[in-house]
């Protein structure tokens, strides 16, 4: 069994800040922090470019639904 993370402890082990990612997505922090928070209803080429930035593999990302 492998040990899968959420996004967001992703972005917080990438050292990337919502700030910065808002900048690159040219959108408000908030809105950030809402994909973040639904991620696993993201659509999948947005969560592959959040990958991509924060230099992560998406197959370690916890996508199950509990």
């Amino acid at each position: 069994m492998t040990n899968k993370i959420s996004l967001r402890a992703a972005i917080v082990n990438s050292g990337i800040t919502i700030e910065k990612l808002s900048q690159i997505f040219g959108v408000t922090r908030q809105a950030i922090w809402l994909r973040v928070k639904n991620y696993k209803k993201m659509k999948a080429q947005d969560l592959a470019k959040f990958c991509e930035i924060i230099h992560f593999d998406i197959n370690d990302l916890d996508l199950e639904e509990k």
